[in-house]
């Protein structure tokens, strides 16, 4: 049970680390390079978040 739980562990942090690494590049593009594109990702990421959280309550 301990390897499984493990395993599971190991798992959500490889996550959480690709999403924490690949919204850092996100951030430093749109600072840096004024990328357009990802402004226009995370603004639909964002107002997905919000529209959902607004449909929940």
């Amino acid at each position: 049970m301990a390897r499984v739980s493990g395993n599971v562990a190991a798992a959500l942090m490889s996550g959480w680390s690709w999403l924490l690494t690949h919204s850092v590049y996100g951030v430093l593009r749109i600072i840096y390079r004024r990328d357009m594109r990802v402004m226009a990702l995370y603004a639909a990421i964002l107002a997905a978040i919000v529209l959902l959280v607004r449909w929940i309550f």
